[in-house]
């Protein structure tokens, strides 16, 4: 009796033992219990909930030990989820990037190879060079399994890695039966056509059909920009979780949008006041009116900034899962303070005509640019998935998809064209004479316009010309140290003696220390609209 008692009551303490280790598990009270749950959703191919759950782990436990395990198991269920290969492919890149030490980085790389093979064959070439860079890699592993997927794609450059595996005890036949078959084969149809250029120059870039070659590429310029970049960890570190951005922090994110990477780079390095100088030095220099006070270009970049916040930073709070979380403006998540949208606006303005076109998508038109492009309300288009060219771009570059891309929905630039309400004087010359090495030697500035540019007055018995000649001196850190202002009058009785001098000739002398200068001159006829502004860099020697 006692003896059924005694297993009566360890049964009991197992059962009771079962229940709270499933009360456990189902309040995952831990990460490890959280981790465990996600894992068998993972066995179980439930890739949907078990991504939701690794995705948990990594927001709820930010210092846990196995956000790297997480990471590897969203990028290997993403990858098993139809339509996922390339977020599937970044993840494990920023698994990659951000856990080097990680025991999950050679599998990373390995289901990344796999994936490239997959993507290659649904058409995106441009992961044909992420499998060719790997046959430069260190690890034999790595160059060994992007042979075998080059071979299977008849991709020729695959043969000398091919080779070297034939003695491989397991490889070998594999490799062996490739080898035949590219050899043999006198058309490869099923490779998609590529430049073929020394693999050891490649750079790879995710949904980017172009190769640079590190000789001649300078600067990540018209790149997507994904977690591998420097571009994108830029963007990373600027995102906040609170809509709470200050004015600094917009006008940051703004030049971001307009910058080339390494530009940026040099500029967000900067604290507040060097920060500050750089702004007004590149400003400075993008100034359509540098004579006078007001800097258009930099006033309408700040409107810019400005409106895009108001107009596109409303937050979508999407019920469906998606782990790419810094793309999506979302209550909660690490966002930017416009989506693709703002993007679009800070860089060319307000569109020609903007019109609903699908499900939470515009499309913009700027005939100015000859193209039309369709955008997604609350994303940005940091993987590329938020802008995209229209019907009529696509009508307009038909057969050349890449200069889109390149030319606009890539391009870091700012594009303004001020509004100068005047006709351009035409045939304006002017040159620099310092030939002197002597110290302290004037530099002259010499420039001459048609007399027939300016309208003519009629004073008293005078037929005149009269100009405005504005000029300013900048120095190297477009710091203004000399202006100079002055109302020009040319008087002639007759009309004909402006036919006589064709040409209005002036010269401008400046006494300059030696160094680099900018020299922004205006010409503003008085009795018409016509204006002439014109910058020159100038040297003065020793």
């Amino acid at each position: 009796m006692k003896s059924k008692l005694i297993k009566t009551a360890t049964l009991a303490v197992i059962l009771l033992n079962l229940v709270l280790t499933a009360s456990s598990q189902e309040n995952e009270k831990t990460d490890h219990e959280l981790y465990q749950k996600a894992k068998r959703q993972c066995i179980e191919q439930e890739w949907e909930e078990a991504i939701h759950l690794f995705q948990r782990l990594i927001e709820e436990y930010p210092d846990s030990q196995y956000r790297d395990d997480a990471h590897f198991w969203i990028g290997y269920c993403l990858g098993k989820r139809t339509g996922s290969e390339i977020e599937a492919f970044i993840t494990f890149e920023n698994l990659i990037s951000d856990f080097k030490n990680s025991p999950w980085v050679d599998d990373a790389v390995i289901h990344q190879i796999a994936l490239a093979e997959k993507l290659v064959r649904q058409g995106r070439e441009q992961f044909l060079y992420f499998l060719i860079e790997k046959l430069n890699a260190e690890e034999a592993v790595f160059r060994q399994q992007a042979a075998l997927a080059l071979g299977r794609l008849n991709d020729k450059r695959a043969l000398p890695e091919l080779n070297s595996m034939k003695g491989h005890e397991d490889l070998g036949p594999l490799a062996q039966s490739l080898i035949e078959r590219i050899e043999s084969e006198e058309t490869r149809t099923s490779k998609p056509s590529a430049k073929i250029v020394d693999s050891k120059h490649l750079r790879f870039d995710v949904k980017k059909d172009k190769i640079f070659e590190k000789e001649t590429r300078t600067e990540e310029k018209h790149t997507p920009f994904f977690h591998y970049t420097k571009r994108h960890r830029q963007y990373r570190d600027m995102l906040k979780k609170k809509d709470d951005w200050t004015k600094e922090e917009l006008i940051d994110f703004g030049m971001w949008q307009i910058l080339p990477t390494d530009q940026f780079e040099e500029y967000n390095s900067l604290q507040d006041y060097d920060r500050s100088e750089w702004l007004r030095k590149y400003w400075k220099q993008h100034d359509p009116t540098p004579t006078t006070e007001t800097n258009e270009a930099r006033t309408e970049f700040e409107r810019r900034v400005n409106y895009a916040r108001a107009h596109f930073s409303d937050l979508w709070n999407y019920r469906h899962l998606q782990y790419l979380m810094d793309q999506h403006l979302r209550e909660g998540w690490p966002r930017a303070p416009w989506d693709a949208r703002g993007e679009m606006y800070i860089k060319y303005g307000e569109p020609d005509a903007r019109s609903v076109h699908d499900y939470h998508e515009e499309e913009w038109i700027y005939y100015g640019h000859m193209g039309d492009f369709i955008i997604s309300q609350y994303m940005t288009n940091i993987y590329g998935e938020a802008i995209r060219p229209g019907e009529m771009s696509q009508q307009i570059y038909q057969g050349y998809p890449m200069y889109v891309d390149a030319n606009f929905i890539y391009n870091q630039e700012f594009v303004y064209e001020h509004d100068y309400d005047a006709e351009p004087l035409k045939k304006f010359k002017w040159t620099v004479e310092n030939e002197s090495m002597i110290k302290n030697q004037n530099m002259s500035i010499h420039y001459s316009v048609p007399t027939k540019e300016f309208k003519l007055s009629k004073e008293n018995e005078f037929f005149v010309i009269q100009y405005l000649e504005r000029y300013v001196i900048l120095d190297e850190d477009m710091r203004e140290i000399y202006r100079h202002e002055k109302i020009k009058e040319l008087k002639k009785k007759n009309k004909r003696n402006f036919k006589k001098e064709k040409h209005i000739k002036e010269t401008i002398t400046l006494d300059l220390e030696p160094g680099h200068y900018i020299v922004a001159l205006r010409i503003e006829d008085q009795h018409s609209n016509k204006l002439g502004i014109f910058q020159k860099d100038v040297i003065v020697r020793d």
